[in-house]
């Protein structure tokens, strides 16, 4: 069976896929999600990545601050989708990552949650 790292892997490269596959006269089209274009919910996504790298490394949420808020795609969407999925996908696949604590808003909890 394949582990949890190497499943948030693959489901960081299947989103990837799709990102790519955004037209560049599209980034503002409205999603399924009320009040979200396609560029707003892949900037979550970054921010949701780049989170999870930081948190999993041992960072905290005060650590952080505000430097996941805000317009954090650029002019390049796809490339930082790219860049925040390699480091998500990075710190998972880190032995022991799995098990470590992970501070969350909610409190620590293990790696593989």
């Amino acid at each position: 069976m394949t582990d949890i790292a190497e499943l948030h892997a693959q489901a960081l490269d299947a989103t990837g896929r799709i990102v790519r596959g955004v037209a560049a006269d599209r980034w503002h089209v409205a999603t399924p999600c009320a009040g979200w274009d396609a560029r707003a919910l892949v900037n979550h996504l970054v921010s949701g990545n780049l989170w999870a790298a930081e948190l999993a490394a041992g960072g905290t949420i005060e650590g952080a601050g505000t430097r996941f808020d805000g317009d954090l795609l650029g002019e390049d969407p796809v490339a930082a989708y790219q860049e925040s999925a390699v480091a998500a996908a990075a710190v998972f696949r880190r032995p022991g990552a799995l098990g470590a604590p992970c501070a969350v808003s909610y409190g620590p909890v293990p790696g593989s949650v």
